[in-house]
Parts: structure tokens; C-alpha cells; sequence
């Protein structure tokens, strides 16, 4: 998308500009992901073992998956929405 969006005309440009967009987001994605983990940790609800009061990593990594799982249909689904009646 971002080599789409870029207003470069050299394609080797272009392609650079888009490699350096991407990393960036998702080093941006993965440090706050790291840092709401430790949040998590730090403040007693997340813990390695199952406790009583607090959730297990593995559990929270399940969740954290099966949610951007849907995110991704939703996604999906919303583009096949809108292309589908501008192709017809």
C-alpha cells in the first residue's frame, strides 16, 4: 500500500520509500505490543503460571491471535464490499 501511495516516480525509490514505511510501523507495532505485554507483567496480571486472579501469556497470545485473526476477515470482507459493486 505504501508503494501505491508514494508520490515518487522512480520505482527503485518508491520501493525503498515503501520498505522503510513498513519496517517503521512495525517496529512501532512491536515495541508498543512489548511494552503493554510488560505493562501487563509489571502490574500482576499477566503472569507466566495460571493463577486465580490473573491470565496466562499462552492465553493472552491465543486471544491477541484469534482477535487479529477477525480483524484481518473484517478487513478483507470490507475491500471485497466495495470492489465487488465498482467492478460490476
Amino acid at each position: 500500500m505504501s508503494y501505491e501511495l508514494s508520490g515518487e516516480f522512480n520505482q527503485a525509490v518508491r520501493i525503498k520509500q515503501a520498505l522503510v514505511e513498513t519496517l517503521m510501523f512495525y517496529v512501532y507495532v512491536a515495541c508498543g505490543g512489548i511494552l503493554f505485554v510488560l505493562f501487563l507483567w509489571i502490574n500482576g496480571t499477566l503472569s507466566i503460571k495460571a493463577t486465580a486472579g490473573g491470565f496466562t501469556l499462552t492465553g493472552f497470545l491465543m486471544a491477541l491471535g484469534g482477535a487479529a485473526g477477525l480483524l484481518q476477515i473484517i478487513i478483507f470482507l470490507g475491500y471485497g464490499l466495495i470492489s465487488v459493486p465498482k467492478y460490476i
